[in-house]
C-alpha cells in the first residue's frame, strides 16, 4: 500500500486559508495522486505536483487527506 497520510493545519490566527503542500516536500515523486479527505469520507479528485484544500480552512482548522499514486 502506497497511500500516505497529510495533515493540514491553519495556523493563522483569523483569516480562512486554502492549504497547499508540494509532493516533494513530502519526498514523494511528483507524479499524479488521488485525494481522499479522510474526515468528510469524500473522494477529492487528481492532484499533480501538490495538493491544495478545494476550499478554505477555518482558522486554527485542519483538513487530513491520504494521497495515493494513480496507476497508469
Amino acid at each position: 500500500d502506497k497511500r500516505v497520510a497529510v495533515l493540514l493545519l491553519n495556523v493563522d490566527d483569523a483569516t480562512p486559508a486554502r492549504l497547499s503542500v508540494a509532493f516533494s516536500a513530502l519526498g514523494l515523486p511528483n507524479t499524479t495522486m488521488a485525494a481522499r479527505d479522510l474526515w468528510a469520507r469524500k473522494e477529492l479528485g487528481d492532484f499533480t505536483g501538490a495538493f491544495t484544500t478545494p476550499s478554505p480552512v477555518e482558522p486554527h482548522g485542519s483538513v487530513m487527506v491520504t494521497l495515493t499514486p494513480k496507476v497508469t
